[in-house]
């Protein structure tokens, strides 16, 4: 008798333990579940965020090339809009040359004033990549120079632009520009 007792309220403490179980299985299955659609809405808040930042980014760059092209086009501040695109220890590379700073910056484009040079910058196909506070990105040049009379024939060139760039306080800028023109292949010339 005593054994059908134990066994008895064994078999009772089983089955509470059993339901125990079976309710406590319920709630970490529910909590697992909670969990899982937590972690989706945080990584898909992540790739959104992710996703608003490169275009953010992309946008803030394209404005930096507007700026630039105006800056030069127009000789705003007589070359001191234009050095300001860049750091303050910027590089600017063209025809193999190096102007480094903004006074070099602003000497160089105050040389192609004297010498009576206009140019239209047209930019376009901005590609970025960032890795932080820099960034490395390209852009396709289209540069016109208007005739030095009327009647004269407009000069147009194309080149690609490669550019270092780095986030400062006061937005993007160019820490490195380079302009690589484009050439013709040997056998198509």
């Amino acid at each position: 008798m005593i054994w059908r007792t134990v066994s008895i309220v064994s078999l009772a403490v089983l089955v509470l333990l059993a339901g125990w179980s079976y309710g406590l299985n319920q709630e970490v299955g529910e909590l697992r579940s909670a969990l899982a659609a937590e972690m989706n809405n945080n990584v898909i808040d992540s790739l959104e965020d992710a996703a608003e930042q490169v275009l953010h980014d992309q946008a803030a760059v394209e404005a930096l090339n507007v700026r630039y092209a105006r800056a030069f086009d127009l000789n705003e501040r007589n070359g001191a809009a234009w050095a300001d695109t860049f750091t303050a220890d910027g590089v600017f590379v063209v025809g193999g040359e190096e102007h480094v700073g903004h006074g070099a910056l602003i000497l160089f484009q105050q040389g192609l004033v004297e010498a009576g040079r206009r140019t239209r910058h047209v930019i376009s196909n901005i590609e970025m990549t960032r890795r932080g506070d820099t960034a490395t990105a390209s852009a396709y040049l289209t540069l016109y120079t208007p005739a030095d009379k009327a009647g004269g024939e407009v000069k147009v060139s194309t080149s690609r632009y490669e550019d270092e760039l780095v986030l400062t306080e006061a937005g993007w800028k160019f820490k490195r520009r380079e302009v690589v023109p484009d050439t013709l292949p040997a056998n198509e010339e």
